[in-house]
């Protein structure tokens, strides 16, 4: 039975927690009493915490996360909530944590155990539990705002991230994107300053894109990326010019423009010098560049058409005093891919139905990206035609697989970065639950909430 006050002040905390215990068994969990008189579980024949002193085990586990005072922590995994006490000793009352939980179970045993209340009464603790994954969606984008809002840290507690149930299994590589993006963040940096720099001027003198916000309500849009299926769509895409408002990543900007079709938005946010590869011989389109004063300054530079400026609410910390008139100019939450936030813009431009093109999220048909991408001709001109299935081959290698269920049911490979833009594609068209959102031929993985379609009929029938 859990002990007096720890339902009550965790239904508090977390609406919803009542029915999300309940839901939890028994049977896959044992409860141990430790040789430091305190509880720990083995769930699965793994241990939750030490089986000797739980208590110091998570002082080391603070310690070694390199907290400090003041700090905004997003952690998954409470256990039985020793590590999270011990976190809370080295934020100090300015701190904040966002403790994420999807196994019921192994919460329902912790307060059967322990003593929650005053962690679950905590200003400072938010709780977010698996009561439904569409839920856990909404809550983790919510948590991961706050995350970069304030420059926090993301912490794992490797026992609790390996016992989190089936249905939220994805939730690893969505995790692992975050650490990838956070240290990524940390490496640009310096490359980002000095693009600020640079870009500086323009992006002050640029119009801004939130003067975009519900302009197009109700008309159709299209967000073209650069994924295999691009290849099968692309025909269809011709098609549609004229009728649909057409949004291009950088990837497949020169793939559109190569086949006559000029978008009406093409989005660079790479602040990286090979997003230059994108634009050779499309600088002098008519399509409105979206760039952030990040993106890499010879594309802002050199490109001949109108240019419009936003920001994403991580870059707010390089922007001294300019912060918050880049704001007002426009700003996404959203992180992941250049698709990512296209489909972000796109849902605030007021498009409605947004289709997909050329989006996997996978090595679709074995290959890295659609042809007549720039990257792939750089490799194709420089070593020759016959080894360009080579460099599809490299570019899949070039990192650990993930293998994931495709729409056909059958395995697709992608890297963890692509396999995690998926579930921030999911984020978005959950938190834009009135715009239809369709994904047109896609040979890679389902979308949740995004309807597969593949014929012109039911393109034009839209």
């Amino acid at each position: 039975m859990p002990i007096a006050g720890n339902i009550e002040s965790l239904e508090k905390k977390a609406p919803g927690a009542k029915g999300f215990l309940r839901r939890g068994s028994t049977e896959n969990s044992t409860t141990i009493k430790t040789k430091s008189g305190d509880w720990t579980l083995r769930y699965k024949n793994r241990l939750i915490h030490s089986a000797f002193d739980p208590v110091g085990e998570a002082r080391q586990f603070a310690e070694k996360s390199q907290i400090s005072e003041g700090d905004s922590i997003l952690i998954y995994g409470f256990g039985f909530g020793y590590h999270v006490e011990a976190i809370l000793d080295r934020t100090g009352p300015s701190g904040r944590l966002q403790v994420m939980e999807f196994n019921g179970e192994i919460l329902e045993a912790a307060c059967s155990c322990r003593d929650l209340e005053k962690i679950f009464s905590d200003a400072r603790v938010s709780m977010l539990l698996g009561t439904s994954r569409e839920a856990a969606l909404k809550g983790f984008e919510l948590a991961l705002k706050v995350l970069r809002e304030e420059n926090g840290k993301l912490l794992i507690h490797p026992p609790s991230l390996s016992s989190i149930p089936g249905e939220f299994k994805d939730f690893e590589n969505i995790f692992e994107l975050v650490r990838m993006e956070k240290r990524t963040s940390v490496e640009f940096s310096a490359l980002e300053e000095k693009n600020f720099q640079k870009n500086r001027a323009t992006a002050l003198e640029s119009d801004g894109v939130a003067g975009l916000y519900g302009r197009f309500t109700g008309k159709t849009g299209i967000l073209a990326s650069a994924g295999p299926s691009l290849d099968i769509a692309l025909p269809c895409l011709e098609l549609l010019r004229g009728k649909a408002g057409i949004f291009a990543t950088d990837t497949a900007f020169p793939i559109l423009v190569e086949t006559g079709i000029v978008p009406d938005f093409v989005a660079s946010i790479d602040p990286q010098s090979h997003s230059l590869a994108h634009f050779q011989g499309c600088f002098g389109q008519d399509s409105v560049l979206l760039f952030t004063p990040a993106s890499n300054p010879e594309v802002v530079r050199n490109y001949k058409g109108k240019k419009m400026v936003f920001i994403a609410s991580a870059q707010k910390k390089h922007l001294g005093g300019d912060a918050e008139l880049f704001s007002q100019k426009g700003e996404t939450q959203e992180g992941g891919s250049v698709a990512c936030v296209g489909l972000d813009l796109m849902a605030r431009f007021g498009f409605n139905p947004i289709i997909l093109f050329g989006q996997d999220c996978c090595f679709s048909m074995k290959r890295f990206h659609a042809s007549g991408n720039a990257l792939g001709k750089t490799w194709q001109n420089s070593i020759g035609g016959p080894t360009l299935d080579d460099f599809h081959q490299n570019q899949m290698q070039s990192q650990k697989p993930v293998l994931a269920k495709d729409r056909f049911g059958g395995k697709a490979a992608a890297h963890q970065n692509l396999f995690s833009y998926r579930n921030y594609i999911e984020q978005i068209i959950l938190a834009n639950s009135k715009t239809k959102f369709y994904n047109f031929h896609s040979m890679g993985l389902p979308i949740r909430m995004a309807e597969d379609i593949f014929s012109m009929s039911e393109l034009c029938a839209l």
